[in-house]
């Protein structure tokens, strides 16, 4: 492991733990991830991304029929979309294709409000919305595990 990599490895009341600063670095106090925190990345990265593959293969499309990725709220508004692609959060879709959308349900919530055309066409759109129970479905666990792995930093 490399010198500088290996000197933010520490020991804590926590576990071990990787420091991302320190009031050297200008942080208030040291900024850490915990084993836990990585475990909880994985599972909601699991999750995300089972979820997309089980809905692709639902609808019979792959990446390549994928024309945008809309990232919305605070997950939206902080995440690099390059890292999400990289760790495999996201389908494999050009850099372009990912969109930040901001506040969507509250936007959507405003316009349902303030217009009856808005309103009638969110109407019409959950009318042909179909529910599908992932967690219900036979391969989503396996496609859930396969999911939490991240890939090699050189794939």
């Amino acid at each position: 492991m490399p010198e500088g990599i290996r000197q933010r490895v520490r020991r804590h009341d926590a576990g071990l733990i990787f420091v991302l600063a320190t009031p050297d670095d200008g942080a208030a106090e040291d900024i850490y991830l915990t084993q836990r925190d990585i475990r909880e990345v994985q599972l909601a990265k699991g999750a995300i991304a089972a979820g997309i593959r089980i809905l692709k293969q639902e609808l019979g499309v792959t990446d390549a029929d994928i024309h945008r990725v809309f990232l919305a709220g605070a997950f939206g508004n902080y995440i690099r979309r390059d890292m999400a692609l990289r760790v495999g959060l996201l389908p494999e879709v050009s850099l372009e294709r990912v969109e930040f959308v901001g506040n969507s349900a509250g936007t959507g919530a405003k316009l349902a409000l303030l217009s009856t055309a808005a309103r009638h066409s969110a109407e019409r759109i959950s009318r042909a919305v179909e529910y599908l129970e992932l967690a219900a479905r036979p391969e989503f666990q396996q496609a859930f595990v396969q999911a939490m792995f991240f890939p090699a930093p050189n794939a």
